[in-house]
């Protein structure tokens, strides 16, 4: 049986998705914030799968293990967090925000993607091109992934909870700003880390640190973007009525789908 602290890593997609299926177990038993960015995840790793399944890479072998590699990054973080055990500045901060109750669902989402993509994704490029030619078309494709489920996760949550649409009004693009902020190196830059990784030999990890302590502050940033953004988040989380549970099952892709196909039952629509 998969659990969150088991020793060895995932080797493919199918025992990814069960390292998933473990850590969203663990976060509705404890009700833990932590499963927020896992639900999301856990969607972008069924697409993988589906695009990978499709015949979307030029290198399907090569964009695979960027994916399990890339997905074992933040499973050893999340165990080391919940083990007590020292993790990067930028998931510590992420992992922080976690135990908060004010910081909004879509905060803990950009968090981790900032963690993550910013930090984690050239990592994991560079230890998937020391074992495979993987084409930057099959890492940008990869990359996707992960940006495409941001825009549906919103329009999700703001059919739950109308102030979300009502500060998207007001507040204009500041969430998209807040996007771009968590993403700002999400491209050609993460890639651009992944080679100096390759080329850096006994340096990786002085590299490795000094990219952690940028990320790190474009967390920070989005954990506390300012006084004027900070009170429009607040009355975002305000509006936030759902439980966490709740949340994560927004969130989880399969679940919605499935509250969805039980709904459109009820309706009597067909289902997609």
């Amino acid at each position: 049986m998969t659990t969150l602290f088991d020793p060895v890593p995932p080797a493919d997609g199918a025992q990814v998705l069960a390292r998933f299926d473990a850590i969203l177990a663990w976060a509705r038993q404890h009700r833990s914030r932590l499963g927020y960015f896992a639900a999301l995840y856990r969607g972008v790793t069924l697409r993988a799968r589906s695009a990978l399944a499709a015949g979307a890479f030029e290198q399907p072998q090569a964009a695979e293990r960027l994916v399990v590699l890339f997905a074992n990054r933040y499973f050893e973080a999340l165990a080391g967090h919940l083990a007590d055990a020292p993790v990067t500045r930028s998931w510590q901060i992420a992992f922080d925000a976690a135990g908060r109750w004010r910081p909004t669902v879509s905060q803990h989402l950009l968090l981790g993607i900032n963690a993550h993509i910013n930090l984690d994704l050239g990592i994991a490029a560079a230890r998937t091109l020391a074992e495979y030619p993987l084409p930057r078309a099959d890492f940008d494709g990869v990359n996707d992934l992960l940006l495409q489920m941001v825009d549906e996760v919103q329009d999700r949550l703001a059919g739950v909870w109308p102030l979300l649409r009502l500060f998207d009004r007001l507040a204009g693009s500041l969430d998209e700003r807040l996007i771009g902020v968590a993403l700002v190196q999400s491209r050609s830059a993460a890639w651009d880390f992944g080679q100096a990784l390759r080329a850096s030999g006994s340096n990786e990890s002085g590299l490795i640190e000094r990219q952690d302590r940028r990320v790190a502050d474009i967390g920070r940033h989005i954990a506390a973007p300012g006084p004027l953004p900070g009170l429009a988040l607040a009355a975002v989380r305000m509006g936030e009525l759902r439980g966490i549970v709740s949340i994560i099952d927004l969130l989880d892709a399969e679940v919605a789908r499935a509250r969805a196909a039980v709904e459109a039952r009820v309706a009597g629509q067909p289902t997609i």
